[in-house]
């Protein structure tokens, strides 16, 4: 079988891979760089920034500790330099992987000529395929009276250079962008204030873990304007209306962090009688309304995250191989700031608005050692379950939340019971053993917890 598919990054080159392990003919079309805006614009150099700016800050702490009597200054060029390693290495990685799999690569963007034909923009080539999978991903989205220019970025933007030392940076867009940029951006000294445009930041996220971040980020520095409406943009300055009241906020830097837009507007949808609306119509197989095209990850609308993309480029290739429906797959979302936050299926407020029976078990970090270690005063894990006493969801609020929060994903999705989990041991002294307090609390054996035996 013949596969065609639009789009090298996260969801493409893994349905491409994983495609040619099952030996079937693949050509993937990418218009820049194979891996997309993780890997060159997203995640990858984002977390690279902050394990940088991370040592940067503990630095400061360590010298306001005394451990340190002076600190130098930092280096923004070797925080560029090291990002670039990084992701140039991961790159190179990726094309040699993909080459010894025998997948044929065109640097190109590519259209519908109908449904079962595309063409490529520069060179004019004609594809023919048995399967195409569209996974052309997203771009940051801009608001339309703001220009980009040399002071107002998108967050594209932001990964090219650091900005002078102690400059007054805004950040317009409370979301999981916004949030890591600003932990960024202020471990480097500068100036930060976060606008944004709802009455809490990162809304889909727990409400506790949020309050809890955001009170913290203000101790660090940051100033978050909520329920603020933005509504100008200069090179210097932005209008911003708060409770009906205008305020000038004036800026070194201003960057556009609210979201992003699928791409979708090259592809000629139309040609192939694609549904599409802002993002292409999928079914619960991720195919479109043309069953032998498939879309995933940002461009279907169904998860925004890169390892969303890649949980959907192998359902996609499962379902192309066995024609079985694919199951709903569970996705964690984590938020990279200090601490982190994560969080993986419903939380409470999804769980009361379909009208489930639960109960939430919830244990702080203040008495871990590990965290304490680590400096870390505040935290928390959250674990819902039902009346059976099955995990159903999960918010971690840690420095280590993304690494937890991948036991408690899994704990859900296998359908593993309560009492089952309680049996676990966990190593000591490690950021994951509040876990341990977690699964035993429903059963009075959770050794740092408040509530006393029957």
């Amino acid at each position: 079988m013949k596969i065609c598919i639009i789009g090298g990054g996260s969801g493409g080159y893994s349905a491409a891979l994983l495609a040619a392990k099952q030996h079937h003919e693949v050509i993937l079309i990418e218009k820049e760089k194979i891996g997309g805006t993780c890997l060159h614009r997203g995640c990858i150099p984002t977390k690279s920034f902050l394990a940088d700016s991370s040592f940067i800050s503990h630095s400061y702490q360590a010298k306001e500790s005394g451990l340190f009597e002076n600190i130098c200054d930092y280096n923004g060029n070797i925080i560029l330099s090291k990002k670039n390693n990084v992701v140039n290495q991961l790159h190179d990685n990726l094309v040699k992987l993909i080459q010894q799999h025998k997948i044929e690569i065109i640097y190109d963007e590519a259209y519908f000529v109908d449904e079962h034909t595309i063409m490529t923009k520069q060179t004019n080539q004609t594809i023919q395929a048995d399967r195409f999978i569209i996974a052309t991903g997203s771009r940051p989205a801009m608001l339309p009276f703001a220009t980009q220019s040399d002071t107002v970025w998108t967050s594209d933007d932001c990964f090219e250079m650091i900005p002078s030392k102690k400059e007054n940076i805004i950040i317009i867009g409370g979301g999981v962008i916004g949030l890591e940029l600003a932990t960024f951006y202020r471990q480097l000294q500068h100036s930060v204030t976060i606008i944004e445009a709802q009455k809490q930041c990162a809304s889909d996220f727990d409400n506790q873990a949020i309050t809890q971040l955001t009170q913290l980020m203000k101790k660090q520095g940051i100033t978050i304007l909520t329920d603020a409406m933005v509504s100008a943009v200069s090179d210097h300055e932005c209008v911003v209306s708060i409770k009906e009241t205008s305020t000038r906020l004036p800026f070194d830097r201003c960057i556009i962090a609210i979201g992003r837009r699928a791409n979708i507007e090259s592809l000629k949808l139309e040609h192939a009688n694609i549904m599409f609306n802002k993002v292409i119509e999928t079914n619960e197989n991720f195919q479109t309304n043309q069953p032998h095209i498939y879309a995933i990850g940002d461009v279907s609308g169904k998860s925004w995250l890169a390892h969303g993309a890649s949980a959907m480029a192998k359902a996609v290739i499962e379902h192309i191989v066995s024609n079985k429906p694919t199951k709903p797959l569970l996705i964690p979302s984590v938020i990279y700031t200090s601490p982190a936050v994560a969080t993986v299926g419903v939380t409470p407020t999804i769980a009361k608005a379909h009208g489930l029976m639960f109960d939430v078990i919830k244990i702080p970090i203040t008495s871990n050692g590990m965290h304490l270690i680590h400096q870390q005063q505040r935290g928390f894990i959250s674990l819902i379950v039902n009346q059976d006493q099955y995990p159903i969801g999960a918010t971690v609020f840690s420095i280590d939340a993304a690494e937890i929060i991948n036991v408690l994903t899994l704990a859900i999705l296998n359908k593993i019971p309560l009492k089952e989990c309680a049996t676990m041991i966990f190593a000591h002294p490690s950021l994951s053993e509040p876990l341990k307090d977690v699964f035993n609390e429903p059963f009075n054996q959770a050794v740092y917890s408040l509530h006393k035996g029957r």
